[in-house]
């Protein structure tokens, strides 16, 4: 199997949702790994040292927590794009995934930076581990320099 940056290769599980309002829309259009690489401002491959909850105390009020994702802290061990600090932070919020990254577990992970300057995965297909991750990064290797 030849793997290109072009090529529509089958990365995750399942397609990913528009979620509003607590319901699921249509699936969104398959990114190819191009695309993702293109969109993302940091592409690396990377072992999860830390989780945590990503808060939102504007939402918080009377003993509640609103809890609108997760935040990570992450040793780099190979980058592709970008310049980032190493340990690397980054958050997903769980409108766009609701799977968690578990400590220790490596995982190729295309990163945007948000408004506020955070990077941050847009969906679950933006954090690959196992195969779909080693097929990505053999595609990278073959055609993206090391940054």
């Amino acid at each position: 199997m030849v793997l290109s940056l072009d090529a529509v290769t089958e990365l995750g599980s399942e397609s990913p949702l528009v979620v509003a309002d607590d319901k699921a829309s249509q699936p969104v259009k398959r990114l190819t790994l191009s695309e993702r690489y293109d969109l993302a401002n940091v592409v690396t491959l990377v072992r999860v040292l830390r989780t945590g909850n990503l808060i939102n105390p504007a939402s918080s009020v009377n003993g509640f927590v609103v809890v609108e994702g997760a935040a990570y802290s992450a040793e780099l061990i190979r980058i592709w794009k970008g310049s980032v600090k190493n340990p690397m932070g980054f958050r997903v919020f769980f409108s766009s995934c609701l799977s968690k990254l578990e400590i220790q577990k490596k995982y190729l992970v295309f990163a945007q930076y948000s408004v506020e300057g955070i990077l941050q995965a847009i969906s679950c297909e933006d954090m690959l581990e196992g195969q779909d991750s080693e097929k990505a990064q053999l595609a990278l290797q073959a055609f993206v320099p090391p940054a």
